[in-house]
């Protein structure tokens, strides 16, 4: 398991970022922004300068964190998607990763039957490109996308059934949806997760801590721990702001959410460890 954070949650300073990750022994990031600049419009200079300073720090990237997708269908050009993830791609060499989050498109305008048709052509043409790219795309669950339910999510990745698009479940946004956000959005989409954006909700839709609303997350790391998976888990808390293209959090509270994440872990894999004890 690789433990991740959207650092740009705690500062808009990439050296503030390197020295709170290492204090906190989070050892990559998902790479919104820097410098309040969007991942896919960071001069390539800057973005070689960046890399320097993460590799000293000792940060890898796990993630280019794109907002493609985040737009509404009817605007989603074929050609321009396709240019924003060669864009996508560019940051992958540059910062070492072969992963690309990415969305499902806002088509709540559209027929459901045309939106459905319209998304699963325009994620299956950007899969196909990834796999010609050598890269992996990341299909969050976002609330206004189409797929912002376990049923509709689960739709799209098993129609387009491509090995280089996964999916990040982010059981928050389930809930901000209204749909369940627990254990069974997990043990549904299993066969295609390949990390977890960590936040959670309470009964106010509140954005708090995990653990510290409905989001199960003790349940789901619990089934984390009984499948043994291998993926990444992101700390991307939205304490302070939220908006459509990420959230702020700040030094003070992101340690926090931090620490309860640790304790979360290490609980779950402590009592794991106990009744496997217990069995013997």
């Amino acid at each position: 398991m690789i433990l991740s954070a959207f650092a740009d949650e705690i500062s808009n300073e990439l050296d503030e970022q390197i020295r709170t990750l290492r204090r906190l022994a989070i050892g990559h990031i998902d790479l919104r922004s820097i410098d309040t600049v969007n991942v896919l419009s960071i001069d390539l200079g800057k973005a070689r300068e960046a890399r320097q300073r993460l590799d000293d720090g000792g940060i890898r990237v796990a993630t280019i964190a794109s907002p493609i997708g985040k737009q509404s269908l009817r605007l989603a050009r074929i050609d321009a998607l396709l240019d924003d993830l060669s864009r996508a791609v560019e940051m992958c060499r540059i910062f070492g990763t072969h992963l690309i989050r990415i969305f499902s498109f806002a088509s709540d305008d559209l027929q459901p039957e045309y939106g459905r048709e319209v998304t699963i052509a325009r994620l299956a043409a950007l899969a196909r490109r990834a796999r010609e790219e050598g890269v992996t795309l990341l299909l969050e669950n976002e609330e206004g996308t189409y797929a912002d339910t376990v049923a509709r999510s689960g739709d799209l990745l098993h129609a387009i059934d491509d090995p280089n698009l996964r999916m990040v479940l982010d059981p928050a946004n389930f809930l901000k949806s209204g749909e369940a956000g627990g254990r069974n959005a997990f043990d549904t989409l299993r066969p295609w997760i390949a990390q977890l954006h960590v936040k959670d909700v309470d009964g106010g839709g509140n954005v708090v801590e995990a653990g510290r609303g409905r989001a199960d997350w003790p349940a789901i790391v619990t089934a984390m721990m009984e499948c043994d998976f291998h993926g990444i888990v992101s700390l991307e808390p939205h304490l302070a702001v939220a908006h459509q293209f990420g959230g702020f959090t700040g030094v003070d509270r992101f340690e926090l959410a931090a620490r309860d994440l640790r304790n979360l872990l290490s609980q779950v894999f402590k009592d794991k460890v106990q009744r496997e004890e217990l069995q013997l």
